[in-house]
């Protein structure tokens, strides 16, 4: 639900609505850029479409489930590509991801064979039981040295796929990121018709449109925006 500017957030977050997002040239080029674009086909093997983007301030002293490790679990296949505008630190606002737990692969298995007791030697099982926000303090110790952090300097750029486990971290001081979410079919929101889900399509002003459909690849956000 829209808010007015001048409402304090109640949580950990507060975002920006998608024509504020998408009538911005700077997002816009990047939605389009074709480095971009080009490995998320790679990475998806077909052509991409933006189902989500999401520019949002992570605010201090606030708590947020998905500060626990966690799955997104959107799309048929999906990568996310985000942006940070403000700097990061290892300990204020880093991305944090367990290597190996987005797929089936042998150091999976290994890692999983070594530990029988807390879950089966199998990808999907294991897929399965960790699929809620729940914080389990075991990951630290299964995956050990395999969990990546992701931090940096405004206008570092990362992709990843987050089917694997991962989590935001809190903030000492207001962060602000953007995620493109490049997906193989329509988002599970929408074929689910979710409340979250976008209802109608975004008309950008005449400068952003011109802009678009001059683009190369604009049909990645066919879904999202009007064309005339």
């Amino acid at each position: 639900t829209k808010k007015n500017p001048d409402t304090k957030p109640t949580g950990a977050y507060k975002s920006y609505d998608y024509s504020t997002q998408l009538n911005n040239i700077t997002l816009l080029k990047l939605c389009t850029n074709s480095r971009i674009v080009k490995l998320a086909e790679q990475y998806l093997g077909v052509i991409p479409k933006i189902y989500s983007i999401n520019t949002f301030n992570t605010l201090p002293g606030q708590k947020a489930f998905t500060h626990n490790f966690h799955r997104d679990i959107d799309n048929l296949k999906w990568l996310v590509v985000f942006i940070y505008w403000t700097k990061t630190n290892n300990d204020d606002g880093a991305f944090e991801q367990i290597e190996f737990t987005h797929k089936p692969s042998e150091e999976l298995k290994n890692i999983l064979k070594d530990n029988k007791n807390l879950y089966p030697n199998n990808f999907d099982s294991f897929f399965k039981k960790t699929t809620s926000y729940d914080n389990k303090d075991q990951y630290q110790k299964i995956f050990h040295g395999k969990i990546k952090k992701v931090f940096g300097n405004p206008g570092k750029i990362v992709a990843c796929d987050t089917a694997g486990l991962h989590r935001g971290t809190p903030v000492k001081s207001e962060r602000l990121v953007t995620w493109i979410r490049y997906g193989a079919i329509d988002s599970r929101q929408k074929i689910l018709n979710l409340d979250e889900s976008l209802k109608q399509k975004i008309i950008l002003d005449e400068k952003n449109m011109q802009f678009l459909s001059n683009s190369k690849y604009k049909q990645v956000l066919s879904d999202i925006v009007h064309f005339n």
